[in-house]
């Protein structure tokens, strides 16, 4: 029951998403229609339940209650009337004299629905009155008061028309024609667990202005619903059963999902990803097995943008931040929508802890930058400098980070040259003996648990230490030796320390990443490769060459047994340079 319960949560979210328009989150408590969706999934929203079922039997096979309405157990609000042969022929005939419905069955639904509203105190006090007044009982009466409740539910009175005296006018909720997130009223009531959860009011504001997703257009609308259609057709032209259970809007693409079937197999739709591409015009991007599902990711001919900033303002932070923070976000998982974290540290975002170490893979152009520049945001953005230090190996020369040089959480400078970054190895390797050392002293076994024992004074701050382009040194023989010692004996050793390595390459090969030093980096964050060999080596299994680039990851974190198919959200150059002012300035006036 637990298990149906969460599937039909799920459905009805993807339904809010989907089938609803986005309302104003001034009257709601500054409550979009995304966090709508999400509290509901995660069944922290009381659901009443109304309607009206019509059930027509067209034989007398079998005795059949065609008695009046009435309520289904345990359900008040959900009414069920059934309809004989005989009263279907009657509606037959009605419809043939152009009557729909009986102005007594039009009050009965109308009542059925108000009443519901009324219970859960939704009907303003104009609608109460409404229902126990009115006298007109035709269908165009009912139709003019369910377009009352649902007016003063869920949208603001039109301009042309005049509002009821108790329905509260678009004055009175502080809205505007424009999307709540466009307003310059709700731009300025940043809720209070946003300002908790930020080191700034300046930075909370700059989270709370992201936008709720954006609205797929009409043409994209009809692009996913004709997909759909051919995708089906020709799944069953191919002699699998294609029972549609639903279909949503990724950034990348359309995912459908279709009951599961001895004949309808991942294997089996796999075997037909050509000739649906070259005869249906449908470009599978992969195939994806759950309990009872089979999920096939069709390619969206335009991707849609996915933000930085949007995805901030829908991200959670653990109670510690923003002064410590080890779980940070990797994008949106392309299944459901929900937030993937990367947890170097405790579980978090219904993820359990991952390992302590990274490797980032990805060919030029895959999205490799923007992640590393999120990555090393969010750290400073969550963590104050006195609980995160950051060591960033560069070859390039900085130049993908001139941000950074100025962050507080910064260990010295950029490191550009090789025995500077063969040193800062040495170094860490170091520093975590000596932190071993007196984690074994204070009788603990991890960074955290020492932290909370020692007073504030003795407490030791996190390390990160980022490699860029591993691959450019890693051809000199004595760089790599170098990096293969050090770097493996952090790789065993330095998690308990609290020192954590996120080392980023063009190419996984062997050159590139020894294997025993590729074995300590658990977590694998693989953008588009160039091809299935450099996918099996970085992820055990072929499919990252078939991602789409510009930030299309395919991630497979220690513990969590599968590949996670992830959008990295994008910010430009001149977004991450507002963010890391933003960023700066509320470290520094922390001090």
């Amino acid at each position: 029951k637990r298990i149906d319960r969460d599937i039909w949560l799920n459905r009805i979210g993807d339904f809010m998403i989907e089938g609803m328009d986005p309302f104003d989150s001034a009257s709601m408590n500054s409550w979009d229609l995304h966090k709508w969706s999400d509290e509901v999934r995660q069944d922290k929203i009381p659901i009443q339940l109304a309607g009206f079922s019509h059930v027509f039997v067209h034989d007398n096979d079998e005795y059949v209650d065609s008695g009046e309405a009435t309520p289904l157990k345990g359900m008040p609000h959900c009414v069920q009337q059934v309809f004989d042969k005989v009263k279907v022929a009657g509606a037959f005939r009605s419809f043939a004299n152009s009557v729909n419905k009986s102005e007594e069955q039009s009050e009965t639904e109308g009542s059925i629905w108000n009443d519901a509203l009324i219970s859960t105190g939704t009907a303003s006090t104009t609608q109460v009155k409404t229902t126990n007044t009115e006298t007109n009982t035709s269908s165009a009466a009912h139709a003019q008061r369910t377009e009352s409740v649902e007016r003063s539910v869920t949208q603001e009175p039109t301009a042309q028309a005049e509002p009821d005296t108790d329905v509260p006018t678009s004055t009175e909720l502080n809205t505007s024609s424009q999307p709540a997130s466009e307003t310059e009223a709700t731009k300025s009531e940043v809720p209070k667990e946003l300002l908790d959860m930020w080191p700034s009011r300046k930075l909370a504001e700059w989270v709370n202005n992201g936008a709720a997703s954006e609205e797929d257009d009409e043409d994209t609308k009809a692009w996913l619903d004709n997909t759909v259609k051919a995708l089906q057709r020709a799944l069953r032209g191919y002699e699998m059963t294609a029972e549609l259970i639903g279909a949503r809007l990724t950034p990348n693409a359309a995912l459908v999902r279709f009951r599961g079937s001895d004949d309808l197999t991942v294997p089996k739709v796999e075997k037909r990803r050509q000739e649906l591409l070259t005869s249906h015009a449908v470009d599978v991007i992969n195939v994806l097995a759950a309990p009872m599902e089979i999920i096939i990711m069709v390619k969206r001919p335009h991707r849609a943008i996915l933000r930085l900033q949007d995805l901030w303002r829908r991200r959670q932070l653990p109670s510690t931040a923003p002064e410590s923070n080890t779980s940070l976000l990797l994008g949106a998982k392309e299944a459901d929508g929900e937030i993937l974290y990367l947890n170097v540290g405790n579980e978090f975002g219904g993820h359990q802890p991952h390992g302590p170490h990274t490797l980032i893979a990805g060919e030029t152009g895959s999205g490799k930058g923007v992640l590393v520049q999120s990555l090393l945001l969010d750290i400073c953005a969550t963590n104050s400098p006195e609980n995160a230090r950051i060591r960033m190996i560069d070859p390039k020369a900085g130049i993908d980070f001139p941000w950074l040089r100025n962050m507080p959480h910064l260990d010295g400078d950029l490191i550009t040259e090789q025995d500077e970054a063969i040193h800062a190895l040495e170094e860490l390797v170091a520093e975590m003996e000596r932190r071993n050392r007196l984690l074994a002293e204070a009788g603990v076994t991890k960074l955290d648990n020492y932290n909370r024992k020692v007073p504030p004074s003795e407490q030791l701050p996190r390390i990160w230490l980022f490699h860029d382009e591993l691959a450019d040194w890693m051809m000199i023989n004595g760089y790599r030796d170098a990096v293969d010692l050090n770097a493996s004996r952090l790789g065993v050793k330095a998690r308990a320390a609290g020192i954590n390595l996120v080392l980023i390459t063009q190419r996984p090969d062997k050159d590139a990443l020894p294997m025993q030093l590729r074995a300590n980096l658990t977590n694998r964050l693989v953008l588009k490769v160039a091809d299935k060999r450099n996918s099996i080596l970085v992820l055990d299994e072929p499919g990252a060459e078939r991602l789409l680039g510009r930030g299309h990851l395919a991630a497979k974190l220690s513990g969590e047994g599968k590949v996670i198919l992830t959008q990295v959200p994008f910010a430009s150059e001149e977004e991450i340079a507002e963010l890391a002012q933003l960023i700066l300035v509320s470290r520094l006036d922390k001090k």
